[in-house]
C-alpha cells in the first residue's frame, strides 16, 4: 500500500488526507470505475517530476489549492494560475507562508506566456483549467487548453513535460480539442514528443 503524507495541522486537512488515502487504496486495489482520485494524480505528477528531473511545477486551474498543498514539498518552485478572483485570493492567503509558491489570478490561456518568460529550465505543466460549474470561473471558452499548449510548445525550452488532466473530455466538451488535434498541435512544434494517455491523464514528453 502506498502512503501519502499531508499536513495534519487541522481537522479538515486530516479528514481530507484520510479520504485521499482511502481513495488511493481503492484505486490500487483495482477499483477503476471513475476518473482517478486526486491522490493518484499527485502520484503521477511526482513520478513524472522524478523521471524527467523537473524542479518547477506550473499548474493551471488552482481551484481550492489542494494539489499545490499536496505537492508543496516536491518542487523547488510552484506557480498556479486561477481564473476566479475569489479562489485565487483564497489560495494566495493559504500559501502566504510558502515563499516558493506563487498563485496568479488570470486566464491561463494568456498568463502562461508570462510564466514561460520566467523559465530557463524544463518545467512540469499540470493543465487542469476548465469550467466545471459551481464556483469555477468560465472565460470566453470552457477551456484554454489549446492556447496553453501552443504557448508551451513554442517556448525556447524544449523539454517541458505536460500532463493534461481529465483527458476523457478531449473531443467531448464544447471547446475541448480532440486527441488528434492535440497530437497534431504537438507534432507541428515538437515532432519528437511522445503522446500517451493513461488513467484519464494525457502525457506529453520527449
Amino acid at each position: 500500500m502506498r502512503i501519502i503524507l499531508y499536513n495534519r495541522s487541522t481537522p479538515g486537512v486530516l479528514v481530507w488526507s484520510a479520504l485521499q488515502q482511502w481513495s488511493l487504496y481503492c484505486w490500487d486495489s483495482g477499483a477503476h470505475h471513475n476518473a482517478p482520485p486526486a491522490a493518484v494524480k499527485h502520484h503521477v505528477i511526482r513520478a513524472y517530476a522524478d523521471r524527467f528531473k523537473t524542479h518547477v511545477l506550473v499548474e493551471t486551474g488552482t481551484f481550492l489549492g489542494d494539489s499545490v498543498f499536496a505537492l508543496r514539498n516536491d518542487f523547488d518552485r510552484i506557480i498556479s494560475i486561477e481564473l476566479d478572483p475569489r479562489l485565487a485570493a483564497a489560495a494566495t492567503s493559504r500559501f502566504a507562508d510558502n515563499k516558493h509558491i506563487r498563485v496568479i489570478h488570470g486566464d491561463s490561456g494568456h498568463a502562461v506566456r508570462a510564466v514561460l518568460g520566467t523559465l530557463q529550465e524544463p518545467a512540469l505543466f499540470w493543465l487542469d483549467a476548465h469550467w466545471s460549474g459551481g464556483v469555477t470561473a468560465r472565460a470566453q471558452s470552457e477551456t484554454p487548453l489549446v492556447q496553453e499548449l501552443e504557448l508551451i510548445a513554442q517556448h525556447s525550452v524544449v523539454d517541458h513535460v505536460v500532463l493534461i488532466d481529465d483527458a476523457q473530455l478531449l473531443g467531448n466538451g464544447t471547446d475541448y480539442p480532440s486527441r488528434d488535434a492535440v497530437r497534431g498541435l504537438v507534432a507541428r512544434h515538437r515532432p519528437q514528443r511522445a503522446y500517451e494517455e493513461v488513467d484519464g491523464i494525457a502525457r506529453l514528453h520527449s
